[in-house]
């Protein structure tokens, strides 16, 4: 059974997920008499939050009355559609006057009642408007009352007795089902109220009312001179003198609530959606295992959540991890508040910030505690948080290092702005870049840069250029090679950033691959150039990816359909190239090359990283500071923290905290001194660089 997409009560059993057609027929036997075929006359209260299926237990009563008791009357009223309470009771009037005359074709008892509760709707109302022209000091609540319920003939009471006389000759039920009392004012829910008990308490008519208990009794009881306390207890009495029963609707099982949200995602990807739910770091089980430990409470949450992530999925497909879609569905359906928080400063959140000077205090969170956007959400939710944005937590950890995770600052900004970003740069300029010569793509690459510009433009590539076909790409890529080969390291958070652009560069094929569906040779080819033409960052940042996607030396496999080259492709490319950088580490050719740390990463991955590399690498880093900066800010800067293990494997890591700690004495930085980078807050150096290397020495145990 699919549920209904849009948030919407159902419209019959047909759709009722919860099978709660055992409990609406007793429901339905309470306010109707089996043997006489006729309404009992009750006033209920279904109650219960909202989303907890009010509304649609009133449709499957409607529908069960109207299948039992084909004669039945069953008028339903929303007084959220209208305002006021004068406006209330007119539409109310006039609409069931209106059913009532509908069914009275073959009817004469409904005729007669139907103009009867008409002139008792028009005497109720000339009352009313005599009660407002004489507010200012004429007639009085109490007098009001006493003309309606006078004993007079032609006064309300006298026309209710005629209705109750009318009423046991009508032989059919009448339920009234009156639905959202909970969502309207305080007077309104008031005049519900009189409504029912007084202006409308008649026998042969049972009324079924939907609300929240705790919302209609704050508002029965509300009088500015009691506490909160006397409020609640005014306004309980005062409920219980017009429900005669009060039914709060069964807790949804959790476990039937689980079973209902997989059959949906199951459908989802039956229709084409690329969601893997057995996916190898179980990622979806550990979002489920989250909505269902306090954030999916009702079969609305399950409706409003799926709903969000079909819209979303849809719109961001192939630019987005799908699992991360769904987890960013739920946050925005339960707290649209904390999706706003995102929008404002998504690098907060990121692991790949835009570092720039104007940003740098922002992004240099010192703190040991959860963000606090994180703080001020239930445990539920903040689990979600930090399961989608690592850096939000207090460990200051970070996501997947591949993938398409909204850890990441581009799919994080697809998924905020779904394509439409809100810098207006014109396509053709955009076009014209991509079309380029060599030359002219590293200058206009280098000023962007200069004026901070570059994190804009990259997005706006990101977003033309997957998009685009039969064009020579050759000077593109090259020059984007050239602008990333011997970066400068200083400034460091512009080294930062451009280490960062490395991904964006990747990603732009993988999607162009999965947008276009046939560019794989295209794809392919633009690889091998780059590796043809001495790349060893965008190239290795693809193989590496390639490397984990296949599971290739003794890598763990995915489980990603994100290959766009061949798998014997992948690893005849790293074999070979794994030996060059091999062959560069050691002529002291390679790191002074790097923006990433792939390369190096591939070299360990195929078992090439030896002593005589290690030697190597060691002398070109004691030896040079700028070295030994670029190896800092790659290991350590930003977010990344390089495992003790694996770094003592690279060059020791007793030696490397040493050296670690003169590169501090350099910048005039006492490492004994320093628990931590928090302690940089008023450093007037090189702030990324001190804090990577104090990174490094809390990374490896110092």
């Amino acid at each position: 059974m699919t549920l209904p997409f849009a948030d919407r009560p159902i419209s019959g059993p047909e759709e009722d997920a919860l099978e709660r057609d055992r409990f609406v027929t007793r429901f339905m036997d309470a306010i109707i008499d089996t043997k006489s075929r006729r309404s009992t006359g009750v006033i209920v209260g279904i109650t219960g939050p909202w989303g907890s299926g009010k509304s649609s237990v009133l449709q499957l009563l409607s529908k069960k009355i109207l299948l039992s008791y084909p004669t039945a009357i069953v008028f339903r009223f929303d007084p959220w559609l209208v305002r006021g309470r004068d406006e209330l009771l007119t539409f109310f009037f006039r609409d069931f006057t209106a059913q009532l005359e509908s069914r009275s074709e073959d009817r004469r008892d409904l005729r007669k009642l139907a103009a009867s509760i008409a002139k008792y709707a028009d005497a109720l109302s000339s009352i009313a408007k005599e009660a407002n022209s004489t507010a200012g000091g004429g007639l009085s609540f109490a007098s009001w009352l006493l003309k309606l319920f006078s004993d007079e003939d032609d006064t309300l009471e006298g026309l209710k007795t005629r209705l109750r006389f009318q009423l046991n000759n009508v032989r059919a039920p009448i339920v009234i089902l009156i639905d959202e009392l909970d969502r309207v004012e305080d007077d309104e829910v008031r005049a519900v109220a009189q409504l029912v008990r007084a202006i409308l308490d008649l026998p042969r008519i049972s009324y079924v009312l939907a609300y929240d208990n705790d919302r209609v009794v704050e508002a029965l009881g509300f009088a500015p001179s009691l506490s909160r306390k006397e409020r609640k207890d005014r306004g309980r009495a005062y409920l219980e003198k017009i429900v005669q029963h009060s039914i709060a609707l069964p807790i949804s099982n959790k476990s039937v609530l689980r079973r209902l949200f997989n059959t949906e995602i199951d459908n989802l990807i039956a229709a084409g959606v690329p969601l893997e739910k057995d996916d190898p770091e179980n990622r979806y089980n550990s979002i489920i295992d989250i909505l269902f430990d306090g954030i999916v409470e009702t079969l609305r949450d399950i409706k409003r959540i799926v709903g969000q992530f079909r819209i979303l999925e849809s719109m961001t497909r192939d630019e987005v991890d799908t699992i991360d879609v769904l987890g960013f569905a739920a946050l925005s359906a339960k707290r649209s508040d904390v999706v706003d928080v995102l929008k404002g400063d998504p690098d907060a959140f990121v692991d790949d910030p835009d570092y720039s000077h104007r940003r740098a205090a922002r992004h240099y969170n010192k703190s040991k505690e959860n963000h606090p956007v994180v703080a001020g959400l239930p445990n539920a939710l903040q689990e979600l948080f930090v399961l989608l944005f690592p850096r939000a937590s207090a460990s200051r950890t970070t996501g997947r290092a591949y993938g398409l995770p909204i850890s990441k600052h581009r799919p994080l900004l697809t998924l905020l702005q779904l394509g439409l970003l809100p810098e207006d740069l014109p396509r053709s300029e955009i076009e014209n870049f991509i079309r380029a010569s060599r030359l002219e793509v590293r200058s206009t690459l280098e000023a962007k840069l200069a004026d901070e510009t570059l994190s804009i433009w990259m997005d706006r590539v990101s977003e033309i250029y997957p998009m685009m076909s039969g064009i020579d790409s050759t000077g593109f890529w090259l020059g984007a090679t050239d602008f990333f080969r011997n970066r400068p390291v200083e400034p460091s958070g512009n080294f930062l950033f451009t280490r960062g652009l490395v991904d964006t560069f990747a990603a732009l094929l993988r999607t162009k691959e999965k947008v276009r569906g046939s560019n794989g040779p295209e794809t392919q080819n633009v690889i091998e150039r780059l590796l043809r033409a001495g790349d060893v960052n965008i190239a290795a940042d693809v193989l590496r990816m390639h490397i984990f996607v296949y599971g290739l030396f003794d890598k763990p496999n995915t489980g990603r359909s994100g290959g766009y080259i061949s798998q014997d492709t992948v690893e005849s490319w790293a074999l070979r190239y794994a030996a060059t950088w091999r062959r560069q580490l050691l002529k002291g050719t390679l790191l002074n090359r790097l923006s990433t740390l792939d390369a190096l990463f591939i070299i360990v991955d195929l078992n090439l990283w030896d002593d005589e590399v290690r030697a190597a690498v060691w002398e070109k880093i004691s030896a040079n500071r700028k070295n030994f900066d670029r190896v800092i800010l790659l290991m350590f800067g930003g977010n990344h923290l390089v495992e003790s293990v694996f770094l003592d494997r690279l060059l020791g890591a007793s030696r490397f905290r040493e050296l670690a700690r003169v590169r501090l004495g350099e910048l005039g930085i006492d490492a004994d001194q320093f628990s931590g980078t928090e302690a940089l807050t008023d450093f007037g150096g090189d702030v990324f660089l001190a804090a990577a290397l104090l990174r490094s020495l809390r990374g490896i145990g110092a």
